[in-house]
């Protein structure tokens, strides 16, 4: 399962996560739209936010996150959930939330 969310209107998708986790996506969403638009689409500038579980996870890195590695990796404090940013490009960047434990798959 992979979850992208681009604009705030997106949060709806994801709203059985720990409010944290919601926070963490909503600010990385803002500095997203602020930069970039909110009518942006896969295929234009900036980026998205992707929640995902493992199986997401490794699809999304064996194909967009492919030879990538982030550029951090922050805990989300007080939930099971990390914050990984990962740079494809000048202009395009995919920040991954997911459970902690998926950590090791995140840094490969």
């Amino acid at each position: 399962m992979i979850i992208k969310i681009w604009k705030e209107q997106d949060l709806e998708l994801v709203r059985e996560l720990p409010k944290k986790v919601k926070e963490v996506i909503k600010e990385n969403v803002q500095i997203l739209v602020e930069e970039y638009g909110e009518e942006r689409e896969e295929k234009h500038l900036g980026g998205f936010v992707a929640i995902t579980d493992e199986e997401g996870l490794m699809e999304i890195k064996e194909s967009l996150l492919k030879n990538t590695i982030p550029e951090y990796i922050d805990k989300i404090e007080g939930v099971d959930y990390i914050s990984a940013l990962f740079l494809c490009g000048s202009d395009f960047a995919v920040v991954v939330i997911c459970d902690k434990k998926l950590i090791k798959i995140v840094e490969e």
